[in-house]
């Protein structure tokens, strides 16, 4: 091994030093001896560390070398509004917006005002934009005639059939009142035209949409003549972006209690860390949100967010086949700066 040559070495200098010592007695031997010990020294220092050194190359902190990690994998790497409503999205979504029982306030309100012009049960209610389908399972838990619900992510379609719709408590009756559909809001053949009596379009579904005149046309395509449409929007500059399960104030905003506003949501999970913040960058924003798993791997994704203003909703609205009629405020569903729009379909 290396470091017993080494030590051979030393070795044989020594003896050599103490054979030039007692053999000379002048200064250039005194000098040979000096500069013999230091490398001597340097030679006995290397040797131990090649003995007792460690290889911090080798340690691995439990991950294997023969695998790249997701963490090497995900890198800096952001997903899109296309690719981050995935399975894993899906699975996770109400543990972190906690909207539950919000979304299922918002279907009640929709409904005061859908059944103002037909009974409930004749209702046929357009989910557009359903998500995991929390919005479209209510509406058929509180007794409507039909319910559609429509995404374009197939793996939150999924869910919503898989897990959503099955864990209710719905009557098999009900669930057969249940339609979902994968297709996007964008193309006109997502529908059929006059098929439903009224539409929503809940949370921020309607920020996802860049070419609102589009979306508008199409649900006034969808949606009958003097049937409804509801429109969740918010005030995007005083909305508090925090998700409720960074906020350990349960129906408490603490917006209201700092003079900066607060952006970013932290929450610690069994299985990964939690962060999101919210940047506005007028007229659009970005929700990015961060999770760090317990195995090291990272994931990240960015919510890429056209936020228009009210007033310009509600004028691509009425430029599309709508007219609008009112507004609600969430205030006393704890959603602070937040609204439901109201809009009547126009006659042909």
């Amino acid at each position: 091994m290396e470091y017993q040559k080494l030590l051979v070495y030393a070795t044989i200098i020594l003896i050599a030093t103490f054979i030039t010592l007692f053999t000379f007695d002048r200064w250039q031997t005194i000098l040979l001896v000096s500069l013999l010990s230091i490398g001597v020294s340097y030679l006995v220092i290397l040797s131990s560390d090649k003995i007792g050194g460690m290889d911090y190359r080798a340690i691995t902190e439990g991950f294997s070398d023969q695998k790249e990690t997701e963490a090497k994998k995900s890198k800096y790497e952001w997903l899109g509004n296309d690719d981050l409503f995935d399975d894993f999205y899906a699975s996770v979504f109400t543990k972190l917006t906690q909207n539950e029982n919000l979304i299922q306030a918002e279907t009640a309100i929709c409904l005061e005002e859908f059944t103002k012009t037909a009974a409930k049960d004749r209702l046929n209610i357009l989910d557009a934009g359903c998500g995991i389908g929390i919005g479209t399972v209510s509406f058929a838990k509180q007794g409507v005639g039909n319910v559609v619900g429509i995404d374009k992510s197939d793996a939150m379609i999924r869910y919503a059939k898989g897990t959503t719709l099955t864990s209710t408590t719905l009557t098999a009756t009900q669930k057969q009142d249940v339609e979902f559909r994968l297709t996007d809001l964008i193309g006109p053949s997502a529908a059929a035209a006059a098929e439903f009596t009224n539409a929503c379009l809940l949370y921020f579904t309607v920020y996802y949409f860049r070419d609102l005149n589009a979306l508008f046309r199409n649900l006034a395509l969808w949606v009958k003549p003097g049937g409804s449409l509801a429109v969740e929007v918010v005030n995007k500059y005083k909305f508090d972006p925090v998700l409720d399960s960074s906020n350990p104030w349960v129906g408490i905003s603490p917006q209201n209690y700092v003079k900066d506003r607060l952006k970013k949501s932290t929450v610690v999970f069994d299985k990964f860390d939690y962060e999101a913040t919210f940047e506005l960058d007028d007229p659009k924003a970005e929700f990015r949100e961060t999770f760090r798993f317990k195995d090291g791997s990272t994931r990240r994704q960015k919510h890429t967010l056209y936020m228009p203003s009210i007033k310009k909703i509600i004028n691509k609205a009425t430029e599309s086949g709508w007219t609008y009629t009112k507004y609600v405020d969430l205030m006393p569903l704890s959603f602070q700066y937040g609204y439901l729009l109201f809009f009547t379909r126009n006659a042909d």
